[in-house]
């Protein structure tokens, strides 16, 4: 944590409710800018995390180990259950954090945690300020410190950097070249998806999209996305109303096809704020579509194929 000294600076530089209004840059300076420091300072080949499958939500399915940014990262408790915590804290007499017995099952921050509620998961007490961000979405400010790593590690080997392909079947691609024909003259509804490949938070959601631009296939809508790790948004797209703050992000746009090519009311854009998963996205597109998109799970046979 910070000595007082440095709590004062950073209250003087940032201002002391940071948290409450721009989580993502709270959180980029108080964790992800001095991880990322000490990992470059103390370049180690290998780091040791105490995160486990059981805690839910994007750690349910962490392996054993995985590779960060060219370096290991080792989570040996990954298969453990809270109990089994416990029990080991208990039958070796470790000490620990007293608020543990108040309620407070996942500690951070003190402006950022409270105890859970019965029924909660782990770590439900965790990041009050982050809105639905904290579980779906990269931050800008953390994806840029991640870009930056990313970048410095294929420096370092001196090598071209390697960007991850997210697979999309269905998906179509959009680049700079192809915005303006694609989204900006498009003379039909759409959605579109913006994310990079470097984040984790992508990663999870692109199979969820590839499942919603199938079924849009059928409905005759196209499902665009963009790659903002390796292009930038144009200005007129920007103009339009795809402005970003985290990733990935998810608008659908009401095309008027009388309106001239171009004009400033030709493209109405919404952006998505749900849970990024399949269903959910469906049910809200159908909405904008004016006419029910159906169920997906009940749209797949025993094996999860769609059925004939």
């Amino acid at each position: 944590g910070f000595t007082e000294g440095q709590t004062f600076k950073f209250d003087v530089l940032h201002g002391d409710d940071l948290w409450t209004h721009d989580f993502q840059q709270y959180s980029y300076l108080t964790k992800v800018e001095p991880t990322l420091r000490a990992l470059k300072e103390l370049d180690p080949a290998a780091w040791i995390t105490g995160r486990r499958r059981s805690q839910g939500g994007e750690r349910q399915s962490l392996p054993i180990v995985e590779v960060d940014s060219g370096r290991l990262k080792i989570n040996p408790l990954a298969d453990w259950t809270r109990d089994q915590v416990w029990d080991y804290i208990h039958s070796h007499g470790l000490s620990y954090n007293p608020l543990h017995d108040r309620g407070y099952s996942s500690i951070g921050d003190s402006m950022n945690t409270r105890p859970v509620e019965k029924g909660e998961s782990e770590r439900d007490g965790r990041f009050m300020y982050s809105g639905t961000n904290r579980t779906t979405e990269c931050g800008m400010h953390t994806h840029a410190a991640k870009m930056e790593a990313f970048k410095r590690e294929a420096e370092a080997k001196h090598e071209p950097m390697k960007v991850p392909q997210l697979p999309c079947t269905n998906c179509v691609d959009v680049t700079p070249d192809t915005f303006d024909t694609l989204v900006m003259r498009a003379s039909r509804n759409f959605v579109i998806e913006f994310y990079s490949p470097i984040c984790g938070h992508c990663r999870a959601f692109a199979p969820e999209y590839d499942k919603v631009a199938h079924r849009l296939e059928q409905e005759g809508v196209p499902a665009f996305r963009m790659d903002v790790f390796s292009h930038t948004i144009p200005r007129a797209g920007k103009d339009a109303g795809f402005e970003l703050s985290a990733y990935p992000t998810i608008f659908f746009a009401h095309v008027d096809p009388t309106a001239p090519p171009l004009g400033a009311h030709r493209l109405s854009v919404t952006r998505y704020e749900g849970p990024k998963e399949a269903q959910p996205l469906l049910d809200w597109l159908g909405e904008k579509l004016g006419r029910a998109l159906g169920d997906l799970a009940a749209a797949a046979g025993p094996s999860g194929e769609d059925r004939p």
